[in-house]
């Protein structure tokens, strides 16, 4: 008999980068703090793990220092802040110098996603901002708003860009095609000339910010059930899926050429469901998404 592990809380995650040899929080990164701790309302039960990694440039002893140091001043300022209240005995600070990477460290833009802290929150189920799954559906829910492009032609790049100029800051945009298969990370080819669509707006527009927020499809409507297929990311046998396709869109933006400076991402597992109760395949993959947040314009 087979046993399905329902988790009992929830876990999320963000990623902070780093230029080369600076361990220095910038107003971006607490941005992205603030913007991780903005997805809950009750903290009781949780806990913080803040993790410093580096590239594989510098001495070993060096890259430990640095990943240390890194995790060390996320962790000062959520100490500091006053506004993530995650109690001080409940945030663990690890670090793995060069050992850790998620990209190849032989080029530089595999070399930057390698200079990051990765924060984890994993809290008991509690209160959250965002709507209940119950009042979800395939228009959007309340609080947010969420356009789709169902016939995004590629002919015409005014039409994202026009999308982009009627949205107002905090808005969630999301783009048909920006869909994964199940239990990857992978962007489909198809996908390419929008992202290419998209790069060309941001590099037109640098004050532009944006964020990437990864999901997962299925389980139950927390995605809590860490069986099912769409929990693990097959490519590196990690629970992280959610962020790994945020990644995904992110290095594929960096590699043509946007600045790491406009954008960021977070993985939100399964907890905002596009649709739900995912009924057929085509709500599972709808929901197995990377959705793009206007920060400033």
């Amino acid at each position: 008999m087979c046993a399905i592990a329902v988790h009992a809380q929830d876990t999320l995650r963000a990623t902070l980068l780093f230029p080369t040899n600076s361990d220095l929080l910038t107003a971006a990164h607490k941005q992205q703090i603030n913007q991780l701790f903005s997805l809950r309302e009750d903290f009781s039960g949780c806990t913080l793990t803040i993790a410093g990694h580096c590239d594989v440039t510098g001495s070993k002893t060096y890259n430990d220092t640095l990943s240390k140091q890194r995790a060390q001043t996320v962790a000062d300022f959520v100490i500091a802040d006053q506004n993530l209240p995650v109690p001080v005995q409940d945030i663990s600070i690890v670090y793995y110098g060069s050992a850790q990477p998620v990209a190849d460290n032989n080029t530089t833009s595999g070399r930057a996603l390698n200079r990051r802290v990765d924060i984890e929150m994993v809290c008991k189920p509690g209160k959250s901002p965002s709507a209940s799954v119950s009042d979800k559906t395939k228009a959007g829910w309340p609080g947010q708003t969420i356009i789709q492009l169902p016939e995004f032609s590629l002919q015409n790049q005014l039409q994202l860009s026009d999308v982009l100029d009627t949205l107002s800051i905090g808005s969630h945009l999301i783009l048909r095609d920006i869909n994964f298969p199940l239990s990857t990370d992978s962007l489909t080819p198809d996908v390419f000339p929008i992202l290419d669509t998209l790069a060309h707006i941001l590099l037109r527009n640098p004050n532009m910010q944006v964020r990437f927020e990864g999901h997962i499809c299925c389980g139950n409507a927390e995605g809590r059930i860490a069986g099912h297929p769409d929990a693990l990311n097959l490519r590196n046998y990690r629970y992280s899926l959610s962020t790994d396709r945020a990644i995904a869109v992110f290095s594929y933006l960096r590699l043509q050429g946007v600045p790491g400076a406009q954008m960021s991402y977070i993985g939100l597992s399964g907890k905002n469901k596009l649709i739900y109760p995912e009924i057929t395949e085509a709500d599972q993959m709808h929901n197995r998404r990377v959705e793009i947040v206007i920060l400033s314009k």
